[in-house]
């Protein structure tokens, strides 16, 4: 009988120590959660090269538009332009001439002494453009007040871009190489008609925070 009693006792206590214990504390609703997220970094990279549209730069120029004027220029040259429809900038807001920053700039813009013969224009100065992927520092100068021409572009952030990103930065290389600047009446929205077939890109000012963050 003893024998019989201690083995049932050895039995209760091995089933105690398998038998699973309840969570304390721990609801039915935050366990599902936990167990639903599968999102793996494979999932992760795998979306990165999934293709993503982008809209390209190009559109049409609106109604009520005009030639940048001097007051337009002004602000074109010290604020942060967004693109409508995409993540690029164009941003001035570190903006500075090359003249009289020659000695910070000839290492990064290597071809501008050269392209003018020593020469660079007073009006040449830098912008942070690009899209948010890669940005970079940018030297352009002003042609007639309100002609924006491409001098020479400094070294980019080292990362891979999404291929859509890659084009439509591109697409923005073709702007930069010679636009006249329009602005809408209340100012705060500006338009690039690129000089090789008309075709125009869209900017806006962009907000507060975006300006602080840039």
């Amino acid at each position: 009988m003893k024998t019989k009693i201690f083995a049932a006792g050895i039995a209760a206590v091995t089933v105690g120590v398998l038998a699973p214990i309840p969570a304390m504390g721990v609801d039915k609703s935050s366990d599902s959660v936990s167990t639903s997220m599968t999102t793996t970094p494979r999932d992760i990279i795998d979306d990165w090269h999934k293709p993503h549209p982008v809209p390209p730069l190009s559109g049409t120029m609106p109604a009520g538009t005009h030639a940048a004027t001097a007051a337009d220029m002004q602000k074109f040259v010290t604020k942060n332009w967004v693109s409508t429809v995409s993540t690029a900038k164009l941003d001035f807001t570190q903006s500075k001439l090359y003249k009289g920053n020659e000695a910070e700039f000839r290492t990064t813009f290597r071809k501008a002494e050269q392209k003018f013969n020593g020469n660079v224009p007073d009006t040449a100065r830098t912008f942070g453009g690009g899209s948010t992927c890669r940005g970079g520092l940018v030297l352009v100068w002003f042609e007639n007040d309100n002609v924006m021409r491409f001098i020479d572009a400094g070294p980019t952030i080292a990362v891979a871009c999404q291929t859509e990103v890659e084009e439509q930065d591109r697409e923005l290389q073709t702007y930069l190489k010679q636009s006249t600047i329009y602005f809408n009446e209340v100012g705060d929205h500006m338009y690039l008609k690129r000089a090789s077939d008309g075709a125009v890109s869209h900017w806006k000012l962009a907000d507060a925070e975006t300006v602080n963050r840039s």
